[in-house]
């Protein structure tokens, strides 16, 4: 075809385009209204005359707006509504006259993403359900008569200004259909300007003047911008107002600025072109109404995301948008984009703005920018002032691309929630003599298709490449060149899916979408603070004081916690510094819950509530701010991962033997550390002789210094010292400090070393708390300790460390065959036994200064320094050094030495060999293990042993104690009491030889 022909055929379609669009054009209803105001009483009033050229359905809406009377064709007629809307079948004329208050009332609308209608003598602003709206498009005569003084603004091309002595009429022209009509009034000052034919006009308050020009060459900018991008500007005019809220929006015609924007300047470059775009899209292009609104989506892929990606920064705003929506949106407040309407909360608006633009990035990613471009362009010249619908966008991708694009819009359009990938089975493989990773990938649910983009790090090069899912469960092998290093999956952030753990960082706006959540605070500053917890409880907060908070409520709420000395701060972080000066807002994640958070509020005061919120929510994806003086000085996000990542860091450490070092070598680098922690395997006598090796340098060194030993438990200190200045005898203190009933690990392991300290004058440091309470916990949790146990917790402790949680849920998974137990239990009974003796330690430091302290504990407790040293050091900040034997972990961050002691046999402890149960007069023998001593001895089965020698025995412990310090060849007396033929019993006096 020639291209005259071609001309010609356009020309064709133009012109049949353009009669059909007139025809319809003909038929849309006129809506004349005018509205007066008693800005004094906050009232409109108004009148609304709409003439249905042709037989009409349509619903009005009549929202909160009373209606005084109503005529059909000039008869009366009843206007009731149901569920704020009235239905309107006819042809003709419907005149209403209808008056509402407007307040201001935002309710608790923090999304700051509906704007609400006000009248007041401040000014004026009408954006939704001010009058009778119906539900198509219509042609808009408006009228407004305002007070002297005030400059109205709508949606209009020409505006005719009336003065009518205290007040002043406006009529605004509009020649084109719209769905819409907003108007705004007030005390401004008007800038004008004539650029390529497009009258821009400027309106701002008194203060802000000065800003006018600005916003009028950002105007310029964006028009010349989105003119290349998509069509010439559909109008003649356009008016860029300051608004009375913290929102901005658009109407056709008029770009409203919200009061954030203008007090918060930087935003000015990304917001203010979102709603100059919106002349085009939602402004002269409309969202079909019912069958969701794409307008939002694309504005902000078009305004923001694009905007973001010139300047480096694409990839952290799509992470953001992942974030958020992990944040907001839970299964209740999920929407398919069919179903959004606009952003009337965070859920929702995280979801069309959001998901929308991810999708629209995802679109163009698919169809080639090419195409995009087109599409964009096809729309905005052809369907100007008609309504568009998602399959609208279906159609023209199509008809453009050429391809089938049903299966994309259907996942993305029709479906809820968004994709969840994870990984397994990752590999590296030698295959056919090339390095080879291989991998699963698995999506949770249906399946949806999708291009994931892959990147393998190598010593050498780096290597890309797009995988295509499909299936639930697909298998996937990459072969590369050289030794993989790490491998990311999507850290472009160029799908939408859900985020990994691993990249998600605890921020602000994870603490704000959370479904329940509580603000904490002291009995004190709910006094002083009692505004902001009005507030925050009207905004759905659970208001609690401190003392109030339970296990419980951490576990399934995220917390705002008020003020840095919080004990609920010092009872999961073991407390929070304070700040130096301002207010600092910060998040953690929940040490009791990893989904949920913690934010804390310290610092200054927050008796500004309103700012207060608003700050949340204006800084949701920091997980740090400091405010000074009402400005945000500091901001930060914590570290995170990008994409789905790992390491194929598998280092193998290497050991010389020549070269190690002996034990006697490493002591003089001991001699002036604080604390020495000598970690132990309980049953392996050779850890203990290193300790007692360690123990007798130091003191031969003159040394101050103390033991401190896990094996005792702190209420029983009083029965140590008194064994060491030799009150109570051996069997004495065993018996008196509980040690077998509470510890079990044989005596004989750690008798050389008391025997030293007892010799040598070295105190003997119990650092343990009671079993009971460790065990309650392990069992219950801490909501089930008594007012008297509490008093035994220690006062701050930190849940905090991640990677110590991690190993404890390895070995409670490991173990979990051994009860039905809550792995949250068993974590905070471990924290609790590693804390009670992290503050021994930093209590006895800070009364004996100038003193060491050798401590012996499990290796658990003090491997890579997570149990024990480092919450000391929390305490204390004095320095540390850890020591751990070879089966406990040899990797870098074991501790600073790993001794490797050859085995020996521990000290022989002799058993009597008798199972029995405990009666009011002794030991009821159930059984006697064969050839034990208690078969030599003659004991029987049912006898009760009351003594041994001259020791009285009234539990099981006792016999172990007795049995301690037996050798070889030592003579033993029994005592029993056995059963006579009929009645009672008769005692006797057994003897035998070990």
């Amino acid at each position: 075809m020639s291209i005259t022909k071609l001309l010609i055929v356009v020309a064709f379609l133009i012109t049949l385009f353009l009669t059909g669009y007139a025809e319809a054009d003909q038929l849309l209803p006129q809506y004349d209204l005018a509205v007066s105001f008693d800005t004094g009483n906050n009232l409109l009033r108004g009148s609304a005359k709409i003439t249905f050229p042709a037989q009409t359905k349509t619903d009005i809406s009549q929202g909160d707006l009373k209606i005084l009377s109503a005529r059909v064709n000039g008869k009366p007629v009843e206007f009731q509504g149901k569920n704020g809307a009235v239905a309107f079948e006819g042809k003709g004329t419907l005149e209403i006259e209808f008056e509402a208050v407007f307040k201001g009332e935002s309710g608790q609308n923090f999304v700051n993403a509906i704007p609400y209608n006000i009248v007041s003598s401040a000014g004026i602003l009408l954006a939704d359900r001010w009058y009778p709206e119906i539900s198509s498009l219509a042609h808009y005569r408006v009228s407004a008569t305002v007070p002297s003084g005030f400059l109205a603004i709508s949606s209009a091309e020409e505006v005719i200004v009336s003065n009518k002595g205290q007040e002043t009429e406006y009529s605004f022209i509009f020649p084109y259909p719209v769905q819409q009509i907003s108007l705004i009034a007030g005390h401004y000052r008007e800038k004008k300007e004539n650029w390529k034919g497009v009258n821009i006009h400027a309106y701002f308050f008194s203060e802000n003047t000065y800003l006018a020009q600005s916003y009028i060459e950002y105007t310029k900018k964006y028009l010349d911008e989105y003119e290349k991008l998509l069509s010439p500007y559909p109008y003649k005019r356009i008016s860029v107002v300051e608004g009375f809220q913290p929102a901005d929006y658009a109407a056709p015609t008029v770009a409203v600025i919200g009061r954030e924007q203008i007090t918060f300047s930087f935003l000015t470059d990304s917001s203010f072109s979102r709603v100059i775009l919106r002349q085009w899209f939602g402004g002269s292009i409309y969202v079909e109404a019912g069958k969701g609104n794409w307008a939002d989506g694309l504005t902000a892929y078009l305004a923001d995301q694009r905007a973001e990606e010139q300047r480096g920064k694409g990839k952290n705003y799509r992470k953001q948008i992942l974030i958020n929506y992990a944040s907001y949106v839970d299964p209740v407040r999920e929407h398919a984009l069919k179903d959004y309407q606009g952003a009337v909360d965070l859920a929702s608006g995280v979801t069309g703005y959001g998901k929308g633009s991810m999708f629209f990035s995802m679109l163009e990613k698919l169809a080639g920018k090419d195409v995009f471009s087109q599409v964009l362009q096809t729309i905005t010249q052809e369907r100007q002032f008609q309504v568009l619908s998602w399959d609208n966008f279906r159609t023209v991708f199509e008809q453009i691309s050429g391809d089938d694009l049903s299966w994309f819009f259907q996942q993305w359009i029709t479906r809820k929630g968004v994709p969840s990938v994870e990984v397994s089975d990752l590999k590296v493989i030698m295959k056919k003599g090339v390095p080879t990773v291989t991998f699963d990938l698995r999506q949770q649910g249906e399946p949806y298709r999708l291009t994931l983009p892959v990147r393998i790090s190598t010593e050498s090069e780096g290597k890309s490449e797009v995988l295509t899912l499909k299936q639930a469960l697909e298998h996937f092998e990459i072969p590369v060149n050289g030794t993989p290093v790490e491998i990311s999956f999507d850290d472009e952030y160029e799908v939408m899916r859900k985020i990994a753990p691993e990249e998600f960082p605890p921020v602000i706006a994870t603490f704000l979408g959370s479904e329940k959540r509580i603000f904490v605070m002291s009995r004190d500053e709910r006094q002083r603070s009692r505004k902001t917890a009005d507030a925050l409880a009207k905004a759905g907060f659970v208001i609690k004081e401190d003392q109030d908070i339970k296990d419980e409520d951490i576990r399934t709420s995220s917390l705002l916690v008020l003020g840095h000395d919080s004990p609920v701060l010092h009872r999961l972080f073991g407390g929070v510094q304070k700040p130096k000066s301002g207010l600092i807002l910060s998040v953690q994640k929940n040490p009791l819950n990893p989904d949920k958070v913690i934010a804390v509020a310290s610092g200054g005061p927050v008796d500004d509530s309103d700012r207060f919120i608003q700050d949340m929510y204006r800084y949701g994806e920091y997980s740090f701010v400091h405010f000074e003086q009402g400005s945000a000085r500091e901001k930060k996000t914590d570290d995170s991962e990008n994409g789905i990542a790992f390491s194929f860091d598998e280092s193998v450490l290497v050991f010389q033997p020549q070269k190690a070092e002996m034990l006697k070598d490493i002591l003089p680098s001991l001699l002036h550390v604080p604390i020495i922690y000598l970690g132990e395997r309980h049953t392996s006598y050779e850890d203990h002789k290193v300790q007692l090796e360690v123990i007798q340098y130091l003191h031969e060194k003159g040394r101050k210094f103390a033991i401190g030993m896990e094996m005792f438990q702190q209420p029983f200190q009083k029965s140590i010292d008194e064994y060491l200045d030799g009150t109570l005898n051996e069997r004495e203190f065993l018996r008196a400090t509980g040690y077998y009933k509470r510890w079990q690990y044989e005596y004989n392991n750690y008798r050389e070393i008391v025997e030293y300290a007892k010799a040598r004058h070295v105190p003997l440091k119990a650092l343990n708390i009671r079993s009971e309470i460790v065990q309650k916990v392990a069992a219950t949790g801490m909501d089930s300790l008594s007012d008297s146990e509490w008093k035994e917790i220690p006062g701050s402790m930190d849940m905090s460390d991640w990677e110590y949680r991690a190993r404890l849920e390895q070995i409670f998974e490991n173990h979990r065959h051994q009860g039905n137990r809550s792995f949250e239990n068993f974590y905070q009974s471990q924290i609790l036994w590693d804390e009670t003796m992290a503050h021994a330690i930093a209590q006895f430091m800070e009364e004996n200064p100038g003193h060491q302290m050798v401590i012996l504990a499990g290796a658990g407790h003090v491997i890579y320094g997570s149990g024990i040293p480092k919450r000391a050091f929390r305490l204390n900040g004095k320095q540390y050094t850890v020591v751990v034997p070879d089966e406990a972990g040899i990797d870098r961050d074991a501790g600073n030495f790993v001794l490797f002691a050859e085995q020996q046999e521990p000290p022989l402890t002799l058993k009597l060999g008798i199972m029995a149960n405990k009666t009011e007069t002794g030991l009821k023998i159930d059984q006697i293990v064969p050839r034990s001593i208690a078969a030599a001895a003659g004991i029987e089965e049912g006898d009760i042993l009351v003594a041994l020698d001259d020791w009285k025995i009234a539990e099981i412990e006792d016999v172990r104690i007795f049995m301690s310090d037996k050798q070889r060849g030592d003579t033993i007396k029994l005592t029993v009491l056995r059963k006579k033929f009929l009645f009672g019993y008769k005692p006797l006096e057994l003897t035998v030889t070990i």
